[in-house]
């Protein structure tokens, strides 16, 4: 009998993007509540000599988590990150851990009446309190969506519920701060094509369209959040564009939205998901498929020209990465990311590449029994470590928690 989360939460992705996301979510739920291998995790240092990799948390399905698909935010030496399904409603949680691996739910989504569910992106620190978006909500009939609030203690209200037209429906990306505004993106909704929007909303909870996308030659369904470049935001839209594969864009509250770069040419990438990383006035992101073997890209894309360029094509060998779909984070000069398949295993990797285009597969899923999988999210730096989550996999099948020493 499978567990409640396979059957409410990562279903209902598959209506956005139609992506390969989404899979992840679902192979997730594919295993049983009960672990079959009891195996005490140490240091595996799998896929790379150099690499030292620890799984610091499995989540086991029920009241703490299931289905980690965000990126961690570190916050003063803790990390809170959300689960997409699970909790004692299995509409998702809000979570704090130790870097040791000490969990702690601060919140379950559902628990009471116009409440968010199933929380995509991650969440953001703004002045002390986090904020972040659902993918649903128990506003019912829209169930669009909602931005929210919760203090480090556990404390949660909701600051906006989506109605699908005309400010949105389904936000998927991270907010972002700027100024006194917190910006994000709703991956459908806006008008009757449904192609999404840039949304701006207060943190007392008032909202604002900014802008609505069209798609083709314009952007659609944006799954990513926003980067602000010296107060201009770039974000991509993972359809739309002059191919229909994808598009980079600018905004500015001033100054509107532009497309400046459509995916799909040749061996460019295609279907950019994760978020854009800016490193040193250049931004880098990832494509989930396309490129020379159709596998996905690491590409960079220049502001002050206008350029964009593929760093690297996955899929050069049988154990190379493939699909990835996270955003990147920048080490010491270096790139690291996740991809959801391919690796010794072909069920996901940890990569590296530099800005020239040297990429290594740090780790493979699953290295050994109980090892995660599927990893959507990206990465984040705390103090020379990386900490990230695998959507899939555990001793319980519901994902884990773990950390990376390059």
């Amino acid at each position: 009998m499978s567990h409640p989360t396979c059957d409410h939460a990562p279903k209902r992705v598959a209506a956005v993007l139609g992506s390969l996301v989404v899979a992840g979510a679902l192979a997730a739920c594919s295993g049983s509540t009960t672990p079959s291998v009891v195996q005490a995790f140490g240091t595996l240092g799998r896929g790379s000599p150099t690499a030292t990799y620890n799984i610091i948390y499995t989540f086991k399905g029920g009241p703490d988590g299931a289905v980690p698909m965000a990126q961690l935010v570190d916050v003063n030496g803790t990390l809170f990150g959300t689960t997409f399904g699970g909790g004692t409603t299995f509409d998702g949680t809000v979570y704090s851990m130790t870097t040791g691996g000490a969990e702690s739910v601060l919140y379950t989504f559902g628990s009471k009446a116009k409440d968010g569910e199933a929380p995509f992106g991650g969440l953001i620190d703004v002045n002390g309190a986090l904020f972040g978006a659902t993918y649903e909500s128990t506003n019912a009939p829209t169930s669009c969506g909602a931005v929210y609030k919760i203090t480090t203690a556990g404390a949660e209200s909701v600051k906006y519920l989506f109605k699908n037209s005309p400010d949105g429906c389904k936000p998927i990306g991270r907010l972002v701060k700027l100024n006194t505004e917190i910006y994000g993106t709703a991956s459908l909704g806006g008008d009757s094509r449904g192609d999404g929007v840039i949304f701006q909303v207060t943190t007392g909870g008032t909202e604002k369209v900014d802008y609505t996308f069209t798609g083709d030659p314009d952007g659609s369904q944006p799954g990513a959040g926003l980067t602000n470049v010296s107060g201009t935001f770039y974000g991509t839209t993972a359809s739309g564009g002059s191919n229909n594969a994808g598009a980079i864009f600018s905004f500015s509250p001033a100054g509107g939205e532009h497309i400046v770069h459509s995916f799909g040419s040749g061996t460019d990438g295609v279907l950019p998901f994760g978020e854009l990383v800016d490193v040193s006035g250049n931004l880098y992101g990832t494509t989930e498929s396309g490129g020379t073997h159709g596998t996905g890209t690491v590409f960079s894309f220049s502001p002050s020209t206008g350029t964009e360029k593929v760093v690297y094509d996955f899929g050069a060998s049988s154990t190379d990465a493939a699909t990835p779909s996270g955003n990147l984070v920048a080490l010491n000069g270096v790139l690291y990311g996740t991809t959801r398949f391919g690796g010794a295993n072909s069920d996901g990797t940890i990569f590296s590449v530099t800005k020239t285009g040297k990429e290594a597969v740090l780790h493979s899923f699953p290295s050994i029994p109980g090892d995660g999988g599927d990893p959507q999210a990206g990465l984040v730096n705390v103090g020379g470590t990386l900490f990230g989550t695998a959507s899939a996999g555990g001793m319980f099948s519901r994902g884990v928690v773990y950390s990376l020493v390059p």
